[in-house]
């Protein structure tokens, strides 16, 4: 199994985000893909949630989507052709808006030591919707609180040292006021 896609999911969220990325996600799937999904009904923090299908993964490499946001139709693809030479991680560029408006780019990639921000875009170390070899992820771990993707991508940040960068916008991050 080259690739784990992870979903976490809330169950009052399945009929329409979940069916969403779902409607995405299905049509790409291959043989060396595998999509995991944990949902609940917000019993657990959104950090257990990630670390739980951190476990599960089976793939060499390992991924988030989160159900309401938007991938291309190219998503996997891309990220199949990207780990080919085994690089550590994928970097991405992606799309933030706030209520689908204002769309600011953003790029998550080993060049980044630390999150900034400045007036041309977001600018991340590779946290939980890069493709990371599961091997590296299952060094770091997602804390058990809401918001766990900017300590998991801290953790991250000094055990990866080879990356291949995506050029094309790979995700549309959707935040909501």
């Amino acid at each position: 199994m080259k690739l784990s896609v992870c979903v976490s999911s809330l169950v009052e969220r399945q009929a329409y985000y979940l069916k969403r990325m779902l409607s995405i996600l299905e049509p790409q799937l291959t043989p060396d893909v595998e999509l995991v999904i944990e949902t609940d009904n917000r019993e657990a923090t959104i950090g257990m949630k990630q670390q739980r299908l951190l476990v599960r993964a089976k793939g060499d490499y390992i991924c988030y989507v989160d159900e309401d946001d938007i991938i291309p139709g190219y998503y996997i693809a891309e990220i199949l052709k990207a780990i080919e030479t085994r690089p550590d991680c994928v970097g991405i560029n992606g799309i933030i808006t706030v209520d689908e408006k204002n769309p600011f780019p953003f790029y998550h990639s080993i060049k980044y030591d630390h999150w900034y921000s400045d007036d041309k875009g977001h600018y991340r170390c590779p946290n939980h919707i890069n493709p990371i070899k599961r091997s590296i992820a299952s060094m770091s771990c997602f804390a058990d609180i809401t918001m766990a993707d900017h300590g998991y991508s801290i953790l991250l940040q000094p055990l990866l040292k080879t990356e291949v960068v995506i050029e094309k916008c790979m995700y549309f991050y959707l935040a909501k006021s």
